[in-house]
């Protein structure tokens, strides 16, 4: 699978990008269990 999107969420399979892209790439941690919110903050 390369991506999904649903209800205003997007997921990209990672495995699919260059080394070079993936180095640049911002990861963001989420509770997708209970609140759905940013654990980031």
């Amino acid at each position: 699978m390369t991506h999904w999107a649903a209800g205003g969420q997007v997921g990209v399979n990672v495995r699919l990008m260059a080394p070079e892209v993936l180095a640049r790439a911002k990861v963001r941690h989420f509770d997708g269990a209970d609140t759905w919110k940013d654990l980031d903050d």
